[in-house]
């Protein structure tokens, strides 16, 4: 059995605040001064070609993972005395799925009608297996409490990218979309080891049960929902990627990737938050949840904000800082897809209520009329708008999604919907844009006065939830 941390001296959004904070300070450094970097140093087409790839791999998320890690993290949190009979089965489901992953992947890329390289494709492949893997075992730390811990991990992967790709772009090394890969392909290899030993030693290297075929196949009937609902957010958020490599070109998607990196950059909180907000959820009451969910949402709000509407009102400036090849048409597409994170971070905040609460038939109705929605309106606006065209959709898509999680909060939990709250967004957004464009504030002055805002608007709840134990 592994041992639940029980010490937990910090309010709730004293450990999310502690796992942006550590998280702020690495993984802008990896997605600007590296990731950007190598797209600067390998070219825009290149890059695109990964961008296409990765993304098309990740539509296929559902075979290697199977809604496992979200269910061992929804189960784990109530059931820890348990651990020593789910892991083993978990692992042995995992290796199953990974190589039923890499071969379903292979031949559907082969039949897509996309133009790849094979060598490149393995090893988009071989990495984000031992991606989904690392995701895995970190729920198996968070589950019990070991939230600190849980954070530190979080960094780890891209503090070594940082070390190791860094001192080679320092060095002036030519630097290859393959060793990209390469690189990522050891790191989360070396993140995994790292974690197995932290889980080792924090069972104290007890005996695991023997995994079971009838276990096993119970765990996947029971994750599977989880799965699909993982899938469906993919699909509906990265096909796009596809579409543009389908329907239009590398270079599309290079300029798309771009701006995509924004939108990852600030989805970060959201999927942070997402980790912690989900054992926290599983433990208490609808009420208690609802006034703690609408309290991340609040903060969530005031922390994407300043910096997406700073972003959209700056995008052209911002895009001809980030890339060498930049034009107007590229800062269009970025600002867009920066405006996209504030839907993104509060259907994080939301949408794992409704995961802890296993209400996942009722999101994946909303998410299949969303993939729908994004993928009609690529088709129509990517061939003559190319990767402009695409961020629209993932907005207009994104925005229907929000919607839709409050419908089903209220239809499924029974909570009231927060019209204060919505108000308030509105009005926060609203008067920032308003505000920005016509006193042209600087990239500076923007983002404070709009987080001055925010906190005028929100404060009070915010700080009474700060007392909240975990």
């Amino acid at each position: 059995m592994i041992k639940i941390n029980k010490k937990k001296p910090f309010s709730l959004f004293g450990h999310l605040l502690f796992l942006l904070f550590i998280n702020v300070l690495i993984k802008p450094v990896y997605i600007f001064c590296i990731d950007r970097e190598i797209q600067n140093e390998v070219g825009v087409e290149a890059y695109g070609q990964y961008f296409i790839l990765f993304n098309f791999c990740l539509l296929f998320s559902l075979l290697a993972d199977g809604g496992i890690a979200t269910f061992n993290t929804q189960y784990l949190s109530k059931n820890s005395r348990r651990f020593s009979w789910l892991f083993p089965n978990i692992v042995g489901i995992k290796l199953v799925l990974s190589i039923s992953y890499l071969l379903v992947t292979f031949i559907c890329c082969y039949f897509s009608g996309l133009t790849f390289d094979i060598k490149l494709l393995g090893l988009i492949l071989l990495a984000s297996v031992s991606l989904h893997f690392f995701m895995f075992l970190r729920t198996n730390i968070v589950s019990v409490g070991y939230y600190f811990l849980d954070s530190f991990l979080s960094i780890l992967d891209k503090t070594l990218l940082i070390l190791i790709l860094g001192t080679l772009l320092y060095l002036g090394c030519e630097i290859s979309i393959y060793l990209f890969i390469s690189t990522q392909l050891l790191v989360w290899t070396i993140c995994n080891i790292i974690s197995i030993l932290i889980i080792l030693f924090k069972t104290k290297f007890s005996t695991f049960s023997s995994p079971s075929k009838k276990a096993s196949i119970g765990i996947i009937k029971r994750a599977l929902p989880f799965g699909i609902t993982v899938l469906l957010m993919t699909l509906y958020t990265r096909v796009d990627a596809y579409m543009i490599g389908l329907l239009s070109n590398p270079k599309e998607a290079g300029i798309y990737a771009g701006g995509y990196r924004i939108l990852d950059a600030l989805s970060m909180a959201g999927l942070l938050f997402s980790s912690i907000l989900i054992p926290v959820y599983a433990k208490n009451s609808n009420k208690e949840c609802q006034k703690v969910s609408y309290a991340a949402a609040e903060i969530m709000l005031n922390m994407l904000a300043p910096i997406s509407i700073t972003l959209f009102l700056h995008r052209e400036t911002v895009a001809m800082w980030l890339y060498d090849e930049a034009t107007n048409y590229w800062g269009e597409v970025l600002g867009l897809l920066s405006l996209n994170a504030i839907s993104v971070g509060l259907i994080y905040v939301f949408s794992s209520l409704l995961t802890a609460k296993e209400k996942i038939a009722q999101m994946n109705k909303y998410f299949l009329i969303a993939i729908f929605i994004n993928i009609v309106l690529n088709w129509v606006w990517i061939p003559s708008q190319g990767a402009l065209g695409a961020s629209k959709s993932t907005l207009i898509t994104q925005f229907f999604v929000l919607i839709c999680t409050f419908c089903i909060l209220k239809t499924e939990l029974q909570q009231n919907i927060n019209y204060s709250f919505i108000i308030k967004c509105t009005t926060y957004i609203s008067i920032s844009l308003i505000i920005g464009y016509y006193f042209g504030l600087s990239f500076v002055t923007q983002p404070i006065l709009t987080f001055i805002f925010g906190v005028a608007l929100f404060y009070t709840s915010i700080i009474n939830t700060f007392n909240k134990k975990i």
